[in-house]
């Protein structure tokens, strides 16, 4: 698209201060759309650090913004203090990595909204909320983003080693950093899946089964079983139940969201079939579930099942599966709360907070069966 009059004089006097060092005050937003060639809404998105931009698209508007020298207010305030600009009343602002799309963490907006609440009350003010693979596949963003001095704080859901050592290199030592579930880095937030565990195989042991299998991940790390399953089998040692092959199929994944289809359909060709099953996550429990109706078995006629972990479409599904209820508001709050001890301790330790969940019975486990 040709250029209109007045944007080439501008381009042209843009260069030549740009040669000089010389870079203009006044530079609106809309002047930097007509030079990325977006919409004045995506360079908004991209300034604010807002989600549903691709990388290519940012890449432009970022290159446009260092072209032409935007400066936003907060970002000029920030570059006038020379370095990292403090918020009052002790605010920080929360820079939230994500797993790449796909990945099982929660999706839905209850979850979502009681986390953000709780980053509101705490004074937290959100500053992007991106995908972990959208930041590592694209340098110039993972370094305008992850910048201590547009961010003082950052909640990870889903952290990988390759993640783990950007950010090492990137971010000064102590910088507040709280992950979700995860191995403890700097503090972590946990939901309690060995209580989940117990409480779920009570609940079946309770229901009068004796045959209960598992759907999860089943092969060992590092020379140890992932905690669900280390549970699980204790739970059935301490009991005396077998565990008869084929109950507790190999092959789980916890990012793969088709995972639990591939595993009951192992089950399956187990001659002798458990009555109970427990899904290590909603989404194996949802995929598995599927993939036995699909094939006959009527849960919880023929099978009862019980998911590990909070997930709206647990109780949307047909039958409703069993699971636990998770405040996800507590979540919220006890991440405000290690981010502020961070900032506040330069000495802090990290620390595991589990977070506590009650039982919910749904459909799924209704039938009260007699020990088979």
């Amino acid at each position: 698209m040709p250029l209109l009059p007045y944007q080439g004089v501008r381009n042209r006097c843009f260069s030549r201060q740009c040669e000089r060092k010389e870079l203009p005050l006044s530079v609106t937003l809309q002047e930097v759309a007509l030079a990325a060639g977006v919409s004045g809404q995506t360079v908004s998105r991209v300034i604010n650090n807002r989600p549903h931009v691709s990388a290519k698209v940012r890449r432009k508007v970022l290159e446009a913004v260092q072209r032409l020298g935007y400066t936003p207010s907060e970002s000029a305030r920030i570059l006038r203090s020379g370095g990292r600009a403090q918020l009052s009343g002790g605010m920080m602002r929360l820079g939230h990595i994500v797993p790449p799309l796909g990945r099982d963490y929660w999706h839905f907006e209850r979850e979502r909204l009681q986390l953000t609440e709780a980053f509101i009350r705490g004074g937290m003010i959100q500053t992007f909320y991106l995908t972990s693979d959208a930041l590592l596949k694209d340098e110039q963003l993972f370094h305008y983003m992850i910048d201590p001095a547009k961010v003082d704080a950052l909640f990870i859901t889903m952290c990988d080693e390759e993640l783990r050592k950007a950010l090492d290199r990137r971010l000064p030592q102590g910088f507040p950093i709280v992950t979700f579930n995860l191995e403890n880095w700097h503090g972590q937030v946990y939901i309690d899946f060995e209580s989940q565990m117990e409480k779920a195989m009570e609940h079946l042991y309770g229901l009068g089964h004796r045959r209960i299998g598992f759907l999860g991940v089943t092969s060992p790390r590092n020379g140890e079983y992932e905690c669900r399953y280390r549970c699980y089998l204790d739970f059935m040692e301490r009991r005396g139940l077998e565990i008869v092959a084929g109950w507790a199929p190999s092959g789980g994944d916890f990012h793969d969201s088709l995972s639990g289809a591939s595993l009951a359909e192992k089950l399956l060709r187990s001659e002798c079939r458990p009555t109970a099953l427990v899904a290590a996550s909603s989404s194996i429990a949802i995929s598995g579930a599927s993939f036995l109706l699909n094939h006959g078995v009527r849960i919880p006629e023929d099978i009862s099942l019980i998911a590990i972990g909070s997930n709206r479409l647990n109780r949307l599904f047909v039958p409703s599966i069993t699971c636990f209820d998770i405040d996800y508001s507590l979540v919220g709050d006890e991440i405000v709360r290690l981010l502020k001890e961070q900032r506040e301790n330069p000495s802090f330790q990290p620390v595991t907070v589990k977070i506590p969940n009650r039982l919910l019975p749904l459909k799924s486990t209704m039938e009260n069966r007699a020990a088979v």
